[in-house]
């Protein structure tokens, strides 16, 4: 999805390193969807990443889901 993201941006820009939109509502449109297309791509990533350190909990799992285990108890104590 990030590819396809950059892909989106490169396509739009002219010779002239410029992109064209023909009015502020389809740049306004274009923009909103390729943010929404980069927090998706790394939503996804994060999710992946947090299933496989589940997975290999006990050799390397750990390093990633302590950082996570502490925001989450810092949530809770904090509310």
């Amino acid at each position: 999805m990030a590819v396809w993201n950059r892909k989106r941006k490169f396509e739009r820009i002219n010779q002239y390193g410029h992109a064209e939109f023909p009015n502020y509502w389809a740049q306004v449109r274009a923009r909103s969807y390729d943010g929404l297309l980069l927090l998706l791509s790394l939503g996804l990533v994060g999710a992946g990443v947090l299933v496989l350190a589940y997975q290999h909990q006990d050799t390397w799992g750990w390093f990633v889901i302590m950082p996570v285990m502490l925001w989450v108890l810092f949530l809770m104590i904090g509310t």
